[in-house]
């Protein structure tokens, strides 16, 4: 009790002394009033927020405009009295003002500064795809050691504070993409499962590989830029997890060559439908115009005649055609079964002797398969 009444004895006599110190100008003293309410205001503002950017938003803005009006009625109180003293007035508005531009300042640079945070977040969370990992090991390691740099710079440059004044100031977001990310994670490791443990090209499994090392770094770093959100810890385990399973390079590797032998292993060579030397020596001929440089180990023929080719709307015959399995290696040792069909042209009352390619598929397949 006894402290309630000294702060209201201590109010009471403040409230006497500025009343003392107002001017005697009827005009003046409505205007002093004025700075005082305005003095009032500014000091609830500065309860409320410390105009230093850490409280409710727009208090600044509304800080400032008080100090504005409060200045106006200060110049009104010297022009409707000229000999009143406003040096006290003026002292106690500058100490406002000033505390209020470095509020404007600072807020104005958070502005900036979560602009440019999200720029950033934007390229370093634009979602992973295979292709950034197209090439090769080295390109691939290239790619990541460069992405691993832009992260490690990320993180250093403040990255968690940074994020937590952008939302302060409202200012947060995440970029459409990485909001498909983090709750689709668990669907895109499955699929990086399936795909990477079927794949049989090694440029391919390679970049899986290196596609799930950038998912862990990727992660790594949502988590330790945004330490609150549990989601981003999940998906780095399981992208650490997945990594795991991995292994090495040399491991992913190894998947696409087992899967490329147990490919290959299923091609056979179609059986020959008859034997005729001087077919199999037009099949042979043409293959070597193509200029693959080849070996033929095996021709084995699939039709039993020709086949008259004929122009798709007049009827006009063109040629005819036959096809063949064909087995070459070539000077890095691998099979190759293609199954090649040839043409002759027909010149208005024959065939020419001549043959050439009109298409062909192919796929490697087990030299020992080949009989």
């Amino acid at each position: 009790m006894k402290k309630l009444t000294l702060i209201l004895t201590l109010i009471f006599f403040y409230q006497m002394n500025l009343l003392a110190q107002a001017p005697t100008n009827s005009a003046a003293k409505i205007y002093y009033k004025g700075v005082l309410k305005h003095f009032e205001t500014i000091k609830n503002l500065k309860s409320q927020s410390n105009p230093k950017g850490d409280g409710p938003q727009n208090t600044t803005k509304q800080y400032l405009n008080e100090v504005d009006k409060a200045e106006e009625k200060i110049a009104l109180i010297k022009k409707s009295q000229p000999d009143y003293d406003v040096s006290a007035l003026t002292a106690e508005l500058n100490g406002y003002k000033s505390a209020g531009n470095e509020a404007k300042a600072n807020e104005d640079n958070a502005n900036v500064d979560a602009h440019n945070l999200s720029v950033e977040m934007d390229k370093i969370f634009k979602a992973p795809t295979l292709s950034d990992f197209n090439g090769g090991q080295s390109i691939a390691e290239t790619n990541l050691n460069a992405y691993k740099k832009t992260t490690t710079d990320f993180i250093a440059n403040n990255a968690k504070q940074r994020v937590d004044n952008a939302k302060k100031i409202d200012r947060f977001r995440y970029s459409s993409s990485f909001n498909l990310e983090m709750n689709g994670f668990s669907n895109t490791v499955s699929t990086l499962k399936t795909s990477y443990n079927k794949t049989d090209v090694v440029d391919g499994a390679i970049g899986y590989y290196y596609l799930v090392n950038k998912y862990v770094v990727y992660w790594e770093t949502a988590k330790n830029s945004m330490p609150d959100e549990k989601l981003f810890s999940d998906n780095y385990t399981l992208a650490s997890n997945l990594l795991k399973e991995m292994g090495s390079v040399e491991a992913a590797k190894n998947v696409a060559k087992n899967n490329i032998k147990a490919r290959m292993e299923k091609v056979k060579i179609p059986v020959a439908a008859r034997k005729d030397a001087a077919t199999e020596a037009l099949f042979k001929k043409a293959f070597a115009a193509e200029g693959w440089n080849e070996t033929i180990m095996i021709v084995n023929l699939r039709d039993h005649d020709w086949s008259i080719v004929k122009h798709e709307n007049t009827g006009v015959i063109l040629g005819r055609a036959q096809t063949a399995a064909m087995v070459a290696k070539n000077k890095n040792g691998d099979c190759i079964l293609y199954i090649f069909t040839i043409m002759q042209d027909y010149n208005g009352s024959g065939y020419q002797s001549n043959a050439y390619r009109r298409s062909h598929d192919a796929a490697f397949m087990l030299c020992e398969n080949v009989k």
